[in-house]
């Protein structure tokens, strides 16, 4: 199992993947769907304890939430 089902289970995917933001549609291209996916910080959360990882966990690392209202 590589710990991640970005289209069923990731917060983070369905937060951010209608997002006008180009800031959030880089993070999806580099981490959930290109060359930067083993790094993402939210699979290896997922890896490390079997749990899904928390909103304020990005695939680049911690993000305040507020970041999470830009569009």
């Amino acid at each position: 199992m590589d710990g991640c089902n970005y289209t069923g289970q990731c917060c983070f995917y369905h937060k951010i993947r209608d997002a006008e933001s180009l800031l959030w549609q880089s993070q999806m291209r580099s981490y959930c769907l290109g060359p930067l996916y083993r790094r993402c910080e939210r699979r290896r959360f997922f890896l490390e304890t079997g749990d899904c990882a928390p909103p304020h966990i990005t695939p680049s690392g911690e993000v305040p939430e507020i970041f999470f209202s830009l569009k």
